[in-house]
């Protein structure tokens, strides 16, 4: 699998921890989805700090959801690199749900995906793949 936009190194360096190998697959699942996602946006988008794999002691210290799906390296945290504000994260997830509606996101997964609107320069938007029942929600 190429990815033009992102890489298992910035994945891993989002948390400083490796992505243990068993994960890998999920971790280049959501990492491709990320990048259909930016090849779509047109702009550069960052994976935040703790934003990629968490191992569980890294998710406990950042405050993380014991279930979180970061712990299976299915999830992802965004913010664009320029112009970080909610209408950009809107923007963003008007995309993701764009591209789920025709279909050609390169998962067979659902997508968790959760706005996060806190104003300039910290919005972000989580991304996530996940069995069972898509999920969506927003955090002012």
């Amino acid at each position: 699998m190429k990815l033009r936009y992102f890489s298992l190194e910035e994945f891993n360096r989002a948390s400083s921890n490796p992505c243990p190998e068993p994960l890998i697959a999920n971790a280049l699942e959501i990492l491709s989805v990320a990048d259909a996602v930016r090849h779509v946006y047109g702009n550069p988008l960052r994976i935040l700090n703790g934003g990629g794999y968490r191992n569980p002691e890294f998710n406990a210290k950042f405050l993380g959801k014991k279930n979180s799906l970061h712990l299976q390296a299915m999830a992802v945290d965004l913010r664009p690199v320029n112009n970080c504000n909610d209408a950009e994260i809107l923007k963003i997830q008007a995309i993701v749900e764009d591209l789920l509606m025709k279909k050609i996101l390169p998962t067979r997964s659902l997508l968790g995906v959760g706005v996060y609107l806190r104003g300039d320069n910290a919005a972000f938007i989580h991304i996530d793949v996940r069995k069972g029942v898509k999920a969506r929600w927003e955090d002012k």
